[in-house]
């Protein structure tokens, strides 16, 4: 009965597991840099996923997505952002402002935390954080984001980044219109940031 037990639960997990895992389809191959996107069950925004290898340090890497106030020379869309609060060397708040084509500029405030996970590796950690700056009349808030850059240097010189996020652009957007912006808006970021970062 023990056994029995034991594999009923090992299947359930295993079923859980499964039923959970992000599917990811290529949306995007071009120029070095892949896109993916993946279904959300927990909202009607897709996932997203960008891949590439590039020429750079992961200091390099460190100083330009640490450096927020840059952000509107290369981030799409983005014509303000600023620090907001520096929690420590490796985790800070910052505040940035979206113009978006076509609707109401968007603002949104994220608190991004590095870790190093290996010798030569690390993930940001990307997540809202809007107690942190009132909202404005002049733009609408974006209610929600989560985003993860993951950094390794494969050989001296050679990085490979990869960032997932997902996010909610807030107000009456239809999710159609934006889940096919993320095909767009991950290439020309990832080619900027290759821009950025390349020796």
């Amino acid at each position: 009965m023990t056994l029995l037990r034991t594999l009923l639960l090992l299947l359930i997990c295993l079923f859980s597991n499964n039923s959970n895992a992000q599917v990811w389809k290529k949306a995007l191959d071009k120029n070095g840099i892949q896109v993916y996107t993946a279904t959300n069950a927990n909202s009607k925004y897709d996932y997203t996923k960008s891949i590439m290898q590039i020429n750079g340090t992961i200091q390099k890497a460190i100083d330009v997505l640490f450096n927020f106030e840059a952000y509107p020379n290369w981030v799409p869309y983005c014509i303000a952002s600023k620090t907001v609060k520096r929690i420590s060397d490796s985790e800070f708040v910052y505040h940035a402002v979206l113009d978006i084509p076509f609707v109401k500029n968007r603002d949104l405030v994220i608190r991004i935390k590095k870790k190093s996970i290996g010798l030569n590796s690390f993930i940001l950690e990307l997540s809202h954080d809007n107690s942190m700056v009132a909202i404005s009349k002049d733009y609408v808030r974006m209610p929600f984001y989560y985003g993860k850059y993951t950094i390794t240097e494969k050989e001296k010189n050679i990085l490979s980044i990869t960032l997932e996020n997902s996010y909610d652009p807030g107000g009456t957007i239809p999710s159609f219109l934006v889940n096919m912006s993320k095909t767009d808006s991950p290439y020309k970021m990832f080619k900027s940031l290759r821009e950025r970062i390349n020796l």
